[in-house]
């Protein structure tokens, strides 16, 4: 049972974001958190009420849905792989609680040409920066290719990760002769294999706007994209780059994320390695 002081409520919260994560794969429901808190089902859901507007049972549940999600489009896993990890009793049960919190049916889902997520649950227990979208049109750029990064773990928040860490190489690289921006290009590679799916690892394709020896060359027609300005610690880079997605507008302007690449601008105070500014540009329709 936790402890009851100063700012129960407060710590109480956090606690019940971090269980959820811890039990997303789990087959426990709220009851267990009760035991393990001591406090009532509606303490709990009065308190958490307070500080997202929804109740920790409704959370962990879009939680669960929103991993489901992702693994359908960043992974080849069966729908029925799928629903054994979130312990439903059959695809077809998990495939109406998917429409449910989703809108569209697992396989609809997987097979959308254009992926929107504005119907996913953002992690909570991450503290983040206020981010403000805006809808904008590049130019034709002119970029060249990298090796492909694999086994890069699209869950991971830890800013020792292998696609982080290649980007700082290049941009170090490109950095000692530059004082401009330094764009850099993200996509994810298609076809998965279920191993890496299993695993929760992708394959990254990267781009640079300078040449190096046998790079080809890749044109990036002009387009719309929505921009999103950070600054900050490459930690908390990371996770910028987790959340943006939960954060693109919604109407007229903007329909879904198209397939393209993720173009990011760098930038760099001078005499400053530890920290990093960019503007980040998500392709739209």
């Amino acid at each position: 049972m936790l402890k009851v002081g100063w700012h129960v409520e407060g710590t109480v919260v956090r606690f019940i974001l971090s269980w959820v994560e811890q039990n997303i794969y789990t087959d426990t429901d709220i009851n267990t958190l009760i035991s393990e808190t001591g406090y009532s089902r509606k303490t709990l859901e009065i308190w958490f009420l307070r500080h997202w507007g929804i109740t920790p049972g409704e959370y962990l549940s879009r939680r669960r849905m929103s991993r489901a999600a992702l693994l359908l489009r960043m992974t080849n896993l069966s729908v029925t792989e799928i629903s054994s990890l979130f312990h439903f009793y059959s695809p077809q049960n998990f495939a109406r609680a998917f429409k449910i919190k989703i809108g569209v049916t697992p396989m609809q889902y997987r097979k959308q040409k254009n992926w929107t997520l504005q119907m996913l649950q953002k992690l909570l227990l991450v503290d983040e920066q206020p981010l403000n979208a805006e809808v904008v049109t590049l130019p034709e750029l002119k970029m060249f290719a990298q090796e492909v990064v694999h086994k890069h773990n699209f869950l991971s928040m830890e800013d020792g990760n292998l696609v982080l860490n290649k980007t700082k190489l290049l941009l170090q690289k490109y950095q000692e002769n530059n004082h401009q921006d330094i764009c850099l290009g993200f996509k994810v590679c298609t076809p998965f294999s279920i191993v890496a799916g299993r695993e929760s690892t992708i394959s990254i394709e990267m781009l640079t706007q300078y040449k190096d020896d046998e790079c080809d060359k890749v044109i990036i027609p002009k387009g719309k994209y929505v921009q999103f300005c950070f600054s900050g610690t490459w930690r908390e880079y990371v996770v910028f780059t987790r959340l943006i997605y939960f954060h693109m507008p919604e109407g007229k302007d903007v329909k879904v994320r198209r397939d393209g690449f993720d173009l990011v601008f760098f930038s760099f105070p001078p005499g400053c390695h530890e920290e990093v500014s960019c503007r980040y540009f998500v392709p739209v329709e």
